[in-house]
């Protein structure tokens, strides 16, 4: 998976597409992405891994420190992220309740909410 993204000049998210979006093999490559530079390609990994539902709960890790990032759109599609990927998220819940507190965005405290009642056990 590394040496697709590598070899080649298109994006991670490109190489995932090319080797199935849904791997765990994915992940590393979709945490890489949500520090890029460009807001876009971290919206669109953020989405990528919340597609990925239970799947994805290796990256709960990256994603609550991806509610730091400056963007209100990169938040949404993590906190979203988090709600796809189920129990696996409770270990976020510090994070979400901070974020649910404290994110200067209407929106982004609008979704840790709907997020939070999607989690088992809350």
């Amino acid at each position: 998976i590394a040496a697709i993204a590598l070899t080649t000049d298109t994006s991670a998210l490109t190489a995932i597409g090319k080797i199935g979006g849904n791997s765990p093999e994915t992940i590393p490559l979709l945490l890489q992405e949500l520090k890029h530079p460009k807001e876009a390609r971290r919206y669109r990994a953020a989405r990528t891994i919340g597609r990925m539902g239970e799947a994805a709960a290796p990256a709960v890790p990256g994603l609550v420190e991806a509610l730091g990032d400056p963007s209100a759109l990169v938040r949404l599609h993590v906190v979203r992220a988090f709600g796809n990927i189920g129990e696996a998220s409770k270990s976020a819940l510090p994070a979400l309740i901070q974020v649910l507190n404290n994110d200067p965005d209407p929106e982004v405290r609008k979704e840790v909410s709907l997020t939070l009642s999607k989690l088992p056990g809350r």
